[in-house]
């Protein structure tokens, strides 16, 4: 699927329209679509792109919660809305045109908005394993990269399996210990709008 970053925008002569008939040269939006949050107030900033014949492209901020998707393209276009904050939407529209240019739809596309929960998310999932059997013994501890301060414990839930920092994120290290074998394993955390999002590390002490 070919994706391209921006429209023209402006007057284009238009094809397929004799000069001295009715039809104008100015080029006219495919979809405008106004987009609000659940209490109708518009969404300012939100990335907005469309699909059309298999191609996407970037919508065109007007400003005030308003986007145009699309110059004089006819035919069943899909518009995909995200926005700090809020969940994605989307939303179809079938564009038809005339003898000159295309008939512009208006689409009311709103946005919900992000519910956080209580829930408290681990940074990191540490499985530690033998020859890829799980094995329990092993001391695990995480701390931030290239920082002078003590490691961690790390929660112990057996079967091999740690659980590390709790809504961290970042640039992080994990510390695996297991009789005289020890290894460093990076990794880098990142969030969403709520919370961490969980990376795992598998440390196979057969490879050490």
């Amino acid at each position: 699927m070919k994706r391209i970053s921006t429209l023209l925008v402006g007057f284009a002569t238009l094809t397929g329209c004799s000069p001295d008939g009715p039809c104008t040269e100015e080029a006219r939006s495919s979809v405008t679509v106004n987009l609000t949050d659940t209490a109708g107030d518009p969404i300012e900033g939100a990335a907005l792109e469309f699909l059309h014949d298999d191609v996407i492209e970037t919508c065109i901020d007007l400003g005030q919660g308003a986007y145009v998707c699309g110059w004089e393209q006819a035919g069943e276009i899909t518009v995909f809305a995200t926005a700090d904050g809020y969940e994605p939407g989307e939303a179809n529209a079938l564009v038809e045109k005339d003898e000159c240019h295309v008939i512009t739809e208006t689409l009311d596309l709103t946005l919900e908005e992000v519910i956080c929960t209580a829930q408290v998310v681990y940074s990191v999932e540490v499985q530690v394993t033998d020859n890829d059997f799980p094995i329990d013994g092993a001391t695990v501890n995480w701390g931030y990269q290239n920082a002078d301060v003590a490691h961690t414990p790390c929660d112990d839930f057996g079967g091999g399996t740690h659980f590390c920092g709790e809504e961290i994120d970042g640039a992080l290290e994990i510390y695996v210990q297991y009789q005289d074998m020890a290894t460093y394993e990076p990794v880098d955390v990142s969030a969403d709008e709520c919370h961490v999002i969980t990376e795992f590390v598998h440390v196979d002490l057969a490879a050490q």
